[in-house]
């Protein structure tokens, strides 16, 4: 039988258990992208009517399939920011799992939201819940990372400041795009309702807006 440390006693903080860590958020990652997709079907379509309906059957699967592809990139760059982080972090402590436990919570739960605003594109309530499901998934990340790297308490220590900083404002920019544009959904609904579809595309901002902190940092 495995020891297992006592509530007093110190957990291990090196070794191969960090990379455990990440193995199984791989499986975590890999499942919820697949979830993504469930729904996304090819409509069943009696043969005598496949001509005069396909076409409209198909185009209404647009939402859930523009829904699949922005969560699908925001998740893969969730994935490739978390393999980041636990690149740099040398230890572990039970508040780094507890994080650790809390981010995969989310991005488990994020084929929910996903689904909501595929099938509900112009209620307003599904951007709005898809929004905050994205950004409580940054913030929990925003959480990890704050703890880790705070004075290296699990990061290399010959990691500099400059880059701590870079990392803490990119993880922090993603939750603060998807919070921003809650409001921004609620504005254009009241004014300009057609637009509701192409808003989800503002979600997309966090890639330049990564670029332009990475490049300030490199000055």
């Amino acid at each position: 039988m495995n020891y297992v440390p006592s509530s007093k006693e110190e957990w291990p903080k090196t070794g191969l258990q960090t990379e455990k860590l990440t193995w199984f958020a791989d499986g975590i990652f890999a499942f919820s992208i697949t979830l993504l997709a469930i729904d996304i079907r090819v409509p069943d379509i009696p043969a005598d009517l496949l001509a005069a309906e396909l076409p409209s059957a198909l185009l209404s699967l647009t939402p859930r399939i523009v829904s699949f592809l922005i969560t699908f990139w925001i998740v893969g760059s969730y994935w490739v920011a978390y393999r980041q982080v636990f690149s740099m972090i040398v230890r572990y402590d039970r508040g780094l799992i507890y994080l650790n436990l809390l981010f995969l919570m989310f991005i488990v739960l994020l084929p929910f939201p996903s689904d909501l605003i595929g099938r509900y594109p112009t209620q307003l309530i599904s951007p709005i819940i898809t929004a905050a499901f994205f950004a409580a998934t940054g913030l929990s990340l925003s959480l990890m990372w704050r703890h880790a790297s705070s004075n290296h308490r699990l990061v290399d220590r010959r990691l500099d400041q400059k880059s701590i900083g870079r990392l803490s404002l990119r993880y922090l920019a993603s939750p603060l795009v998807f919070i921003f544009s809650i409001p921004i959904f609620i504005v254009a609904s009241i004014f300009a309702p057609w637009t509701a579809s192409f808003m989800l595309f503002f979600w997309l901002l966090i890639l330049p807006i990564h670029s332009i902190i990475d490049r300030r940092y490199k000055e």
